[in-house]
């Protein structure tokens, strides 16, 4: 059996509260599935169609409704694939691809807003990290995330709002230059050792990739751009974020 989310208070507490959002069918499927996560993942990511089927298929007026709203509701199949980030970590690499596959199939099929609704769910960084560098029109943004870094710099005043955010837009926003004190990015760290070297794999993955579109488009030299593009993090982590290159650990699909 394995453990998730893994980061911690706040946030452990949430899936919970998301589930009690579907109506009784959809809840009874999200639980099982949850749990079939927890003690089969590799039976959880071969069901994942499936179950996001039966979800959707709650609603006895699913082909009207999703019509109406141009997509299913992200809030009903947004923690189903919040679910597959927990399992996501506790894969090989070759079975992350298919994962992650499984992931992009789904969210193809939604009109780009949606897509980015159900995104914004995931808590796990290298399935956040892996879908926005296959598709990056998929990136739903932190913007919450640095309006809250804004609003409280301290902290202490941050911590009782940590719940209110994506455990990973908080952290990767922290990671940017100008937008976290040291002492906020220290003890967030602290806090949440796995969710930050997560997060740095997550950055390494935006870096390296970002910097090879660069070379490809403009005739950038690779390590030029590489360094360009690590200038949007703060200085203090750059070294973490080059050893973390060189590990490679997110996914690229070739195309």
């Amino acid at each position: 059996m394995i453990e998730f989310p893994l980061f911690g208070e706040p946030w452990d507490s949430k899936i919970a509260s998301e589930l009690k959002g579907f109506n009784t069918q959809a809840t009874s499927t999200a639980s099982f599935y949850h749990d079939l996560a927890k003690t089969s993942p590799t039976t959880a990511l071969q069901r994942f169609s499936s179950a996001l089927e039966v979800v959707r298929n709650a609603n006895p007026n699913r082909a009207l409704v999703e019509a109406i709203a141009t997509g299913p509701n992200p809030d009903w199949t947004g923690p189903m694939l919040k679910i597959m980030g927990h399992i996501y970590p506790n894969l090989d690499k070759d079975t992350r691809k298919i994962a992650l596959v499984k992931s992009l199939n789904f969210l193809d099929s939604l009109r780009c807003g949606v897509a980015q609704e159900n995104v914004a769910h995931v808590t796990e960084p290298w399935l956040v990290a892996d879908i926005i560098i296959n598709r990056w029109i998929y990136n739903p943004g932190y913007v919450q995330a640095a309006e809250l870094l804004k609003k409280y710099g301290a902290w202490t005043e941050l911590y009782p709002h940590l719940e209110s955010t994506s455990p990973f837009w908080i952290c990767f926003a922290m990671i940017l230059k100008d937008r976290a004190s040291n002492e906020v990015r220290d003890r967030f760290f602290q806090l949440f050792p796995k969710l930050a070297d997560r997060t740095l794999d997550a950055a390494a993955g935006f870096t390296e990739t970002y910097a090879k579109m660069d070379h490809k488009k403009q005739g950038v030299p690779l390590d030029v751009a590489r360094e360009h593009n690590l200038q949007d993090y703060c200085w203090e982590i750059h070294d973490q974020i080059r050893k973390k290159i060189s590990e490679e650990k997110w996914i690229a699909l070739e195309t």
